[in-house]
């Protein structure tokens, strides 16, 4: 029969980790042997962790050699290190996405796109914890930062939207709107200004793992991107489109 256990995620990631204590990794140990919950959070951690070390390491072998700096002889405190190591991840991420992809993976906006939407897990997503005033503040100040209404977003069956960020690709500002569907795959509308004219034929192409529907409407690039295996996503691209366009007619 399966038990049920109470440990949180920053239990299993202490685990994990190697930093729990004798006691807690006791009891996290046993509690894997009968709760297959536990088991089954336990290992998408893992894994979760494995992806993340490997797109980071990728990132890091592209990225330029940093500065010298004095280092303090004095051990940095872990929250420093912790710190440090949190704004380098980010400062990659953003630099990854506006400018050095290797040059193989094309100019193409959606090409990167992909490319970027690639590093997303599940757990990028599913710990976000962004209200609704938050959501909708963050879609008014990105229709006003593009020139492009997206305040209005649809409700899509399958889709349930997390956060919307500001990125940029080539001096552009790029919105990037997050979804998860009901399998908790991250899905990503995302959208530029391209100059390019309407068109209303949705495009579909497999990018580095990943299938993108993508078309343009009054001189913005419109790209839908999500698991290669998630079903609705051609659905979903029509009907952000129709009501984009609707909104922005």
């Amino acid at each position: 029969m399966t038990q049920k256990s109470d440990f949180s995620d920053d239990d299993l990631t202490r685990f994990i980790d190697k930093e729990a204590g004798k006691e807690l990794s006791g009891r996290i140990k046993a509690a894997l042997k009968s709760d297959a919950n536990l088991r089954q959070r336990h290992d998408r951690m893992v894994q979760a962790s494995v992806n993340y070390k490997a797109a980071m390491d990728s990132m890091l072998s592209l990225a330029p050699a940093p500065p010298e700096m004095d280092i303090p002889s004095r051990e940095p405190s872990r929250n420093l290190r912790v710190a440090v190591a949190s704004m380098a991840a980010g400062a990659l991420l953003t630099w990854g996405l506006t400018s050095s992809f290797p040059s193989s993976a094309g100019s193409d906006w959606k090409d990167v796109v992909a490319n970027y939407q690639s590093l997303y897990v599940t757990e990028t997503l599913s710990l976000s914890n962004v209200s609704q005033t938050e959501q909708n503040a963050s879609l008014v100040r990105l229709s006003s930062k593009l020139g492009f209404n997206v305040a209005t977003l649809p409700e899509i069956e399958g889709l349930d939207f997390v956060r919307a960020q500001e990125l940029g690709f080539k001096g552009r500002p790029l919105a990037q709107l997050t979804f998860l569907t009901t399998d908790m795959g991250p899905v990503a509308l995302c959208i530029v200004e391209t100059g390019n004219q309407t068109t209303d034929r949705i495009e579909f192409a497999e990018l580095h793992g990943l299938d993108t529907y993508s078309w343009t409407q009054d001189g913005f690039g419109i790209l839908l991107v999500g698991p290669g295996d998630e079903t609705g996503l051609e659905d979903a691209a029509a009907a952000f489109r129709d009501a984009f366009k609707a909104e922005n007619a």
